[in-house]
């Protein structure tokens, strides 16, 4: 075979140990070895080796990767390196996939389900295209590539192709392209299908972004163009056009009739077998199943499971191995297996587990034994097929060693000189805000951030939590789909966004090859996993506790508590955005029991409940953990007294039960003010109640849970109309479970939480409604408007309103400022400050 025109460009010419690793894998390839190994250590630009290797051996090349993540980062890096060539990327399609499957010990059959994604059948279709057309071709790929795919041949051979100056039938064109499974659409131009206008013919290709326009004047072809398929423009002008099926799978009729008669004859023979064996259920199973599938295969070309029937479709032998993308490549190309490893064993993994699962199919009647025959490569196939292979991997297995003959190329040297990070273990003590103080260093120098966690749970917790505090941050795990983990990496190289990571154990995003151009590593649960860390960057470890007992903040609470609060708060599907009244008040309005997502919210009886949605057992975001109840410290209280602009003014005692009101400015009020803050429920608007006990050090006290819900619920016995309490303090102080208490003593009906997306909520009382809002997520102060704050503030009613800072100077004077601060010695107290801004 001709050497292909690799282009390769590169910004950097190779470095460190590269030159030398390229030179002694080009002189093994040209030694004929059968199979080499490079042995790179991270960063050393293995990427950039095989690349430079590719280019000079100058031949078909498949790359393969165990990770769906990994291969798009591969995808990506090497089509910068060649961008004159034909890079595709063949994965597997489904973005959700159950296997058929049946448990005898309960009986549960489960069937086949399944969720395609059409872009990466559209690349999958590209990819097999381009080995048709071209030499030049690198496809990045999983090991989906050693499942079945249609025959090549016959794929090649139904192959439309229409010339200029060609003399055929319109109709001809049409059935021709039916029958490769395209479906003639003259409303909705989509991929895989085909209009007619006239003597105009315009095909959407299924692996193309671009549609083909075929023009025709009588009988003969008169122009064929590239065309925009939205706007419809013509891009380019043709000679030649090649169509190919929009199935890998494509079965001409005569082939099914043949294969419909395969299939019943080993039907009648395994019906003999399980009949005589006394197996009549599984016989009675078998022959329904099969013979409805039969009769569908006639009448529309297709059944459910069709796959199952790939041995007879193709026409292949019992035992044979399917057609799979090895088959599209010439006779003689290259395979690069990165992260061998984990790819080898992961190859070798892929046909004992579907032989497991099938083989109970066959046994109790689900399906023929031919179904079998529907499978990966085995790992014998696999070698016998790749004329060429590079092992890539930083830690080489034995296998990868056996295979080369104990020959590897060794790559240490970085081409940036640079050596092995150090790595630093840390305290479990204060770990999650350790680590954010780190996150905003690197933040501050345009650096990036990695977390890995143990679970997905904890890395979605996290991921709220960060963003609670202002951290640009995604989360990404197996549940994310392709194409979405795709751009939450080309993101995150793009946009900077630290990242919290919810890794599983040996997951390679966790390698520098994963997630590009980052800054420290910090790895939670090292102790879980029973692994030596490896990490590149900084490590940020728990050495003996996992991330649920780090994610403590200083008051105790688990970060994982008020995180799943938080998230239940607003992405609570019972929860929905209404309209109150003119001036568009919005609020979160219970309309029916529910249960929230992962359980973070609780059902509730139907029925008028206020116009909140309540946490499990009351507890709100705030709160965290439900502490104690312990004596509070100290009993005395102390009049309020103005504290100006300031929202944590001093408090002076006045001894236990008396005290100066205030200076003659800090009882001037201007709108909203303090009616009365007394038990007594005077409401004289001097008339400052004693309410706040002093701890004299700080000018405050530090409460316990009790003692706080039970100073919140005097608070709002005591309060009136019109009056505008601010509450400050930082996630997890406690802000909501003073709202709830104080919303208890003002009589509120239904149950009180927190709203979210700057939204509003209103509940009723006897004395006036009252308006809770939570400005956490507001970004410019300007955005009150759009909540009708002027219309809250002409109600005459009881606000409450959480993160004041975020409202600038929009607030009015005359109103009661009250801050939570944490304790740090004493993670189940809270310090609470409490004046007056005139």
């Amino acid at each position: 075979m001709a050497h292909a025109n690799f282009q390769l460009e590169a910004p950097f010419e190779p470095a460190g140990d590269q030159p030398k690793a390229i030179a002694e894998l080009l002189a093994g390839l040209a030694r004929n070895d059968r199979f080499q190994s490079l042995l790179g250590v991270t960063g050393s630009g293995k990427t950039m080796t095989m690349a430079n290797v590719i280019a000079q051996y100058g031949k078909p090349t498949l790359v393969m990767s165990h990770n769906k993540t990994l291969a798009a980062q591969l995808y990506g890096e090497i089509k910068s390196f060649f961008p004159h060539n034909a890079v595709e990327y063949f994965i597997s399609y489904y973005d959700y996939y159950q296997p058929e499957a049946y448990v005898p010990t309960t009986d549960t059959y489960i069937e086949k389900d399944a969720s395609i994604n059409e872009d990466i059948d559209r690349l999958r279709l590209r990819a097999t295209s381009s080995l048709m057309e071209r030499d030049d071709v690198i496809i990045v790929a999983t090991v989906s590539a050693i499942y079945g795919l249609g025959d090549p041949v016959s794929y090649r051979e139904q192959m439309v192709t229409i010339t200029q100056g060609q003399r055929v039938n319109r109709d001809d064109i049409l059935r021709s392209l039916v029958k490769i499974q395209y479906n003639r659409n003259d409303v909705a131009f989509e991929r895989g299908t085909f209009r007619v206008r006239g003597d105009t013919v315009e095909i959407f290709p299924a692996y193309e972004e671009q549609g083909v326009r075929v023009e025709l004047w009588g009988d003969e072809v008169e122009r064929i163009s590239k065309i925009n398929v939205l706007t419809g423009e013509t891009i380019a002008t043709l000679e030649r056009a090649a169509i190919y099926p929009a199935k890998h799978f494509v079965t001409q009729r005569p082939t099914l009739e043949r294969a419909v008669k395969l299939i019943r004859d080993e039907l009648v023979e395994r019906l003999a077998e399980l009949r005589n064996a006394g197996r009549l259920l599984e016989a009675q199973r078998l022959e329904s199943r099969t013979n409805f599938d039969i009769e569908m295969m006639l009448e529309i070309g297709t059944c459910a499971g069709i796959e199952n029937y790939s041995r007879h479709l193709s026409g292949r032998s019992s035992g044979e191995r399917p057609a799979c993308l090895f088959d599209y490549f010439p006779d003689d190309f290259l395979v690069v297996v990165d992260e061998s490893h984990v790819t080898l064993p992961q190859i070798g993994g892929m046909f004992n587990g579907d032989r497991a699962r099938k083989l109970t199919l066959v046994d109790y009647g689900f399906r023929l034994p031919s179904a079998l025959d529907n499978r990966p490569l085995m790992f014998d196939e696999f070698l016998s097929l790749t004329p060429r292979a590079v092992f890539v991997s930083a830690t080489p297995g034995e296998l990868e060693l056996r295979l080369s003959e104990g020959v590897v190329v060794e790559q240490i040297i970085r081409p940036t000189g640079l050596i092995d990070p150090e790595i630093e273990v840390r305290p479990v003590r204060g770990q999650v805000d350790d680590l954010l103080g780190e996150i905003r260093k690197r933040a501050a120098v345009g650096e990036r951030v990695l977390v890995t966690t143990l679970t997905k749970r904890m890395s979605e917790d996290l991921t709220d939590y960060l963003q609670q505090v202002g951290v640009r941050v995604r989360y990404m795990h197996s549940d994310i789909d392709a194409i979405e983990r795709m751009e939450i990496v080309r993101g995150l190289r793009l946009r900077g966004a630290r990242h919290a990571g919810g890794v599983a154990r040996g997951d390679p995003r966790r390698r520098s090859g994963g997630i590009p151009a980052l800054g420290p590593v910090a790895d939670s649960d090292r102790w879980a996993r029973r692994a030596p860390p490896q990490r590149q960057g900084d490590l940020l470890r728990r050495p003996d506790h996992g991330l649920d007992a780090a994610l403590h903040r200083r008051d105790g609470a688990s970060a994982r508590t008020a995180a799943r609060a938080q998230r239940g708060a607003w992405d609570h599907p019972g929860v929905r955005l209404e309209e109150h009244r003119p001036g568009a008040i919005h609020h979160a309005r219970r309309g029916c029991s529910h249960r929230a997502r992962r359980g973070a919210w609780s059902e509730a009886p139907q029925g008028r409940r206020g116009r909140g949605a309540g946490l499990r057992d009351g507890r709100s975001r705030d709160s965290g953990r439900d502490a104690g109840a312990a004596d509070a410290r100290g009993g005395d209280r102390a009049r309020l007294r103005g504290g100006g602009a300031t929202a944590r003014p001093a408090l002076r005692s006045e001894g236990a039960h008396g005290g100066k009101h205030g200076s003659a400015s800090h009882r001037r009020r201007r709108g909203f003010g303090l009616a009365a803050v007394s038990d007594s429920g005077a409401t004289d608007r001097e008339a400052h109640a004693p309410l706040v006990p002093v701890l004299a050090d700080h000018g405050a006290l530090a409460m316990d849970e009790a003692a706080l819900r039970d100073w919140g619920r005097r608070f709002g016995r005591a309060a009136h109309p019109p009056l505008l309490v601010t509450l400050a303090g930082e996630l997890g102080a406690g802000k909501t479970t003073l709202v709830q208490s104080i919303c208890e003593g003002y009589a509120v009906t239904g149950q009180v939480t927190s709203p979210t997306f700057a939204l509003v909520q209103e509940y009723d009382a006897p004395r006036s409604p009252v308006y809770h809002l939570d400005l956490y997520r507001l970004e410019r102060p300007e955005e009150l408007e759009a909540l009708a704050w002027d219309e809250i503030l002409s109600a005459r009613a009881l606000v409450l309103v959480e993160w004041p800072e975020r409202a600038g100077d929009r607030l009015p004077g005359g109103r009661v400022t009250l801050s939570l601060q944490h304790l740090p010695e004493d993670p189940g107290r809270r310090l609470l400050y409490a004046g007056w801004h005139a």
